[in-house]
């Protein structure tokens, strides 16, 4: 038995980078050594130990399925475990492919999440991995980190366990980790299968509440996960993620080189970060960046002292890295952003908002294009002063609290889960912020419980007031 489940897991292992066409190929292949067991048996064996060695990294762990029905057979005959407690292991959702590989992160994906895709931590398919094992009466309690509840990860666990009709009983959402030995935030779940008397209290931070979301959250009467919008798209963007400091100098040797050739300006530039950002009162780049763009190996060697010093400092690193075009093509950043670079030249934008994804602030700022952007930026390209107003507004900043997530005690701004889902702050904000800032109000009456007609430009518009706009926005983002 144990070696037939081996194969099914090393297929679907193998296979699940070509998703639903490689798994069914996959399965194809497992079921003909099943059929053919008693003769190929070493067959079977060593097409296993090849699958579960597709795309395993140097040094990673080795690949040992557990079977939990074969393991525990007592269990699954009555449906599953009672319970399930734990510490899931946390890995961030960044570092699952480099770390575990390219295959692993698929059957992840494919195999217990179901097939949501999100930069996921590790945690989240612990924790469906948990419910999963459990019996219709099964009762969870996991201790993670606080990401669990936050973001793509969110998502891809609790929303789906919630979506399942586990009920979430009682919470932690977020709370320091009691010990100096971690830096850290953590969260704590108990969740139940067995559906629950109203007479069951629902405990979140201490306190009794009517119900717990999937964000461990209060319930209230607007529920809901909040979809990404097509009129959002590539609206925000993250900055280029450069893998490797020997890109960078400081503003006077830049301006060195150009000084002793002036052709460096292709390739030198200013590179803008969070910290700049929020530290700087200009909000100017306290480091420039060497950038070869996407070309060729042979282009960016007509650039001498640029190209010598990134094969210096860069390639010696970039050489050893798990990720292929990453070694290959050392010259070059690991991540741009071209759909961000296409729209600010073919839109002329000579300024666009900015904001550090990982702030206490959670405050936006104007700058010039002309520079790189960090990845730890994220870029709205826009030179629209109203979408400076709106990312500035309280209303945003509660948002990015409620659905984004959080680095340590910081949150930590993703434009695809606080920005892409919300339709009023993208249209009807923009438009009525647009307005104000135009001068073309006439007059106004903000604050007012009923719903002014205003006269803008010889049309007629309806402002709401500010209770109104704050509600629809809640409403139609919660919806």
């Amino acid at each position: 038995m144990k070696l037939l489940a081996d194969l099914c897991v090393g297929a679907t292992l193998a296979n699940a980078k070509e998703k639903d066409s490689g798994l069914r190929e996959g399965s194809r292949a497992a079921a003909d050594l099943a059929r053919r067991l008693d003769t190929a048996e070493a067959e079977a064996r060593s097409k296993i130990r090849e699958w579960l060695e597709t795309d395993r990294p140097e040094g990673a762990f080795k690949r040992k399925p557990v079977h939990w029905p074969l393991v525990f057979p007592e269990v699954f005959e009555k449906g599953g475990f009672d319970a399930v407690i734990g510490n899931p292991p946390f890995l961030g959702g960044q570092k699952i492919t480099g770390s575990l590989g390219t295959a692993y992160r698929e059957y992840l994906v494919q195999g217990i999440g179901r097939g949501t895709r999100g930069s996921a931590d590790l945690v989240a398919y612990f924790t469906l991995r948990a419910h999963d094992v459990i019996s219709g009466k099964g009762q969870t309690g996991l201790l993670a980190t606080n990401t669990l509840a936050q973001g793509d990860t969110r998502e891809v666990g609790l929303d789906q366990i919630v979506a399942d009709g586990v009920t979430i009983r009682r919470a932690i959402k977020s709370e320091p980790w009691p010990s100096k030995s971690a830096s850290l935030d953590y969260c704590a779940i108990w969740g139940s299968r067995s559906r629950l008397s109203d007479k069951v209290k629902r405990i979140l931070d201490g306190r009794e509440v009517s119900g717990i979301t999937s964000s461990l959250d209060p319930a209230s009467r607007v529920s809901g996960v909040p979809k990404r919008l097509v009129e959002n798209k590539n609206v925000s963007f993250v900055g280029s993620t450069i893998s490797g400091t020997g890109f960078t100098m400081a503003p006077e040797r830049a301006r060195e080189l150009i000084q002793k050739d002036p052709r460096n300006k292709d390739v030198l530039f200013p590179y803008l970060n969070g910290r700049d950002l929020n530290e700087n009162p200009d909000c100017s780049a306290s480091r420039w960046v060497i950038n070869f763009h996407d070309w060729p190996e042979f282009e960016a060697r007509k650039y001498i002292e640029c190209y010598n010093k990134v094969k210096e400092s860069v390639k010696p690193e970039r050489i050893k890295n798990n990720m292929k075009l990453r070694r290959d093509y050392w010259w070059r950043y690991a991540t741009r952003c071209p759909t961000l670079l296409r729209k600010i030249k073919n839109e002329n934008l000579d300024k666009v908002v900015v904001i550090a994804l990982v702030s206490k602030t959670v405050m936006p700022a104007m700058v010039p294009t002309g520079q790189v952007f960090s990845h730890m930026l994220g870029i709205f390209a826009t030179n629209d002063t109203a979408m400076l107003a709106l990312l500035s507004s309280a209303p945003h900043y509660w948002w990015v609290k409620a659905r984004g997530s959080s680095m340590r005690a910081d949150p930590r701004y993703t434009p695809s889960d606080v920005f892409e889902n919300c339709v009023a702050f993208t249209r009807l904000s923009t438009r009525l912020l647009s307005a104000l800032t135009d001068g073309r109000i006439v007059s106004r009456q903000w604050g007012d419980s009923t719903t002014d007609s205003t006269k803008l430009a010889g049309k007629s518009f309806a402002i709401p007031s500010v209770q109104q706009l704050n509600a629809k926005s809640w409403t139609a983002c919660s919806s």
